[in-house]
């Protein structure tokens, strides 16, 4: 079981002290923390791993199995945080695994399980607690207003409608009898700090992705490991990326070692990236000066490729990602377009789109769920067959109100037509839904009559106009501009088209969790853990990358995870007006050579 393990990655796997393993990107982690385990139950003991996704938990368990047989299954425990200590709370519950542990447990929370409130249900509770208190913030916002209270017992030192919020929110779990996440820890820990709730019973307690604990989990930890429970503690403080949840980071692992006494032990060989890919990350990332120093090896060597380049605008950028995504799928090679937030994939996206080429979008909402391009498929619908649902869309995004509309809806039916003066005059209509009306009337007749003729390309354009014409905002217009090259034609009308991109839209939510597509667009953040042939990354603007709302080192910590998805490739591109992201220049990234891109800009 230990068979296969580099050097450091035995060291760690047979270290029976509390430790601290720091583990670069493609280290073989996993692999490690699965040999150790699987080697501890080999000597009889018993094991507790702790990860922060389900699917961690489920790999490392699955792989433990593996090396150390189902004959060990009782005197193992592999899950999240939370459903670790739901098992503690209710060692009663049926598992197939870590019996042997459970039946040592005792709880003081009797055997009715706690009730777990649903995520759809809990914003709206958030919203009504909002409400109450007569405050406005995003859910975000708002959430995080609530963790930072309980997770610091702070809701006494907030202002008063911040305690207001947070005590309404409270008081409607408390009336319905549920709890949230958050309280799952928070009511664990306090049973294990005042001993009504005995500590796992394991002599080995093993923690994946360690940089990201909170303060509420570290605390969860050292009592553990006050109970005699030996600690290994795998991470990397250069991969801590969720400082905005409270995660710890660097401070967490130099507390392991300040206040228990742990041996420190670097993974630095990296089996994933090229030197070229590594090294310039590792260069970007020394800058920061609250981490673990460390010296990072390419298992792989050189031979990887790593470039930079500036595009005049965000369109010119995206095109020329679509012809690295489509050099990928000809060379049959998976790709990752990586970004600093969901919005700056939407164009790629629509690019896609309209190439009918396979992709996955890991999450966001997808650009065929954007209002513009809905909105853009209800214009078409109105041409090729009229529904008064259609007609309803179009005429509310040209600013008619609902008094308008309902009288429209009474005078024209299902049909669009300029009417006569006469017509108009038996309503209460407004001088403005009368214009808006007979100027969408005239156009939707053009409209008709190109699509009758198959001139498909001129009808869009004039729908595009329209739409941009009543457009709220860049964005919006920028959105409708995606949308029209969606449906520009190919082959076939644009009806068509529509009906197509409607049955890819249901068929895409069935299957957004599927691997295996060779294209992945996501966020920085969804991409750790995750690894690719070859990684572009879109978007390396200063106050994008870093971002202006964030740390600059949490921030430079981002774009070393997304450069370290990459295995054999890495393309960074920035365009606009903001300058190029000072992280380009600190990893030392060659720029493209001149002429590979006819659309590239200065800067």
């Amino acid at each position: 079981m230990l068979h296969g393990l580099n050097p450091e990655q035995l060291q760690a796997a047979q270290c029976l002290e509390h430790c601290l393993v720091v583990a670069c990107p493609g280290s073989g982690k996993t692999k490690t923390l699965a040999a150790k385990a699987a080697f501890l139950l080999s000597q009889g003991a018993r094991v507790a791993a702790v990860t922060f996704t389900r699917d961690a938990a489920l790999e490392l368990r699955g792989r433990t199995v593996a090396l150390a047989g189902e004959g060990s299954n009782d005197r193992l425990l592999v899950g999240t945080f939370h459903s670790i200590d739901m098992l503690m709370a209710f060692p009663k519950a049926r598992t197939p695994f870590g019996t042997s542990i459970l039946s040592r447990m005792r709880s003081p929370f009797g055997s009715r399980n706690w009730d777990i409130v649903r995520e759809g249900e809990r914003r709206g509770y958030v919203r009504r607690a909002l409400a109450e208190a007569g405050i406005k913030l995003d859910m975000d916002e708002a959430s995080r207003l609530i963790e930072d209270a309980k997770a610091n017992n702070r809701e006494s030192a907030l202002e008063g409608s911040h305690r207001t919020f947070i005590a309404t929110y409270q008081q409607i779990l408390s009336r319905n009898g549920q709890i949230d996440f958050q309280d799952i820890l928070l009511k664990t820990n306090a049973a294990l700090a005042d001993g009504s709730l005995t500590p796992l019973a394991v002599e080995y307690l093993l923690i994946d992705e360690y940089q990201d604990t909170d303060e509420v989990q570290y605390e969860w930890i050292k009592m553990h490991a006050a109970a005699g429970c030996r600690l290994t503690c795998v991470g990397d403080d250069d991969q801590s990326i969720y400082g905005f949840r409270r995660a710890l980071g660097f401070a967490c692992m130099e507390r392991l070692v300040k206040d228990l006494k742990a041996d420190t032990i670097l993974l630095g060989v990296n089996y994933r990236c090229h030197g070229e890919i590594l090294g310039a990350a590792g260069k970007m990332v020394q800058s920061n000066r609250g981490r673990i120093d460390k010296i990072l090896r390419a298992n792989k060597g050189l031979g990887g490729a790593v470039e930079w380049e500036r595009f005049g605008d965000f369109e010119l950028e995206s095109e020329a990602c679509l012809v690295g995504v489509e050099d990928a799928l000809r060379d049959q090679a998976t790709i990752a377009v990586l970004a600093r937030s969901n919005r700056r994939l939407d164009l790629i996206e629509g690019l896609l789109v309209a190439r009918d080429l396979p992709y996955r979008r890991a999450d966001g909402e997808s650009v065929l769920d954007k209002p513009e391009v809905a909105l853009f498929g209800s214009l078409i619908e109105t041409v090729a067959q009229c529904t008064p649902r259609a007609i309803d869309q179009v005429l509310g995004w040209a600013g008619v109100f609902e008094a308008d509309l309902r009288q429209i809806r009474q005078l024209f039916g299902n049909t669009v037509r300029i009417g006569a003066k006469q017509d108009f005059e038996r309503t209460d209509l407004s001088s403005d839904a009368i214009a808006s009306w007979t100027d969408f009337a005239k156009r939707h007749a053009a409209w008709s009559d190109l699509n009758e003729k198959g001139l498909y390309r001129i009808m869009l354009h004039g729908m595009k106009e329209w739409l941009t014409l009543h457009a709220k905002d860049e964005k919006s217009k920028r959105m409708v501009e995606i949308a029209a090259s969606i449906f520009s034609p190919s082959g076939i009308s644009p009806r068509e088209r529509l009906e197509g991109l409607r049955l890819a839209s249901r068929q895409r939510r069935t299957r957004e969790a599927a691997t295996g597509q060779p294209v992945s667009l996501m966020t920085a953040h969804s991409s750790k853990g995750l690894e690719f042939d070859r990684v572009w990354i879109l978007g390396a603007e200063d106050e994008a990358w870093p971002s202006k709302n964030g740390s600059l080192e949490e921030e430079r910590r981002l774009m070393y995870v997304a450069m370290t998805r990459a295995r054999e490739r890495l393309t960074v591109s920035a365009a606009g007006q903001r300058p190029t992201s000072p992280f380009v220049a600190e990893s030392g990234i060659p720029r493209a050579p001149e002429g590979k891109y006819r659309s590239r800009a200065g800067g």
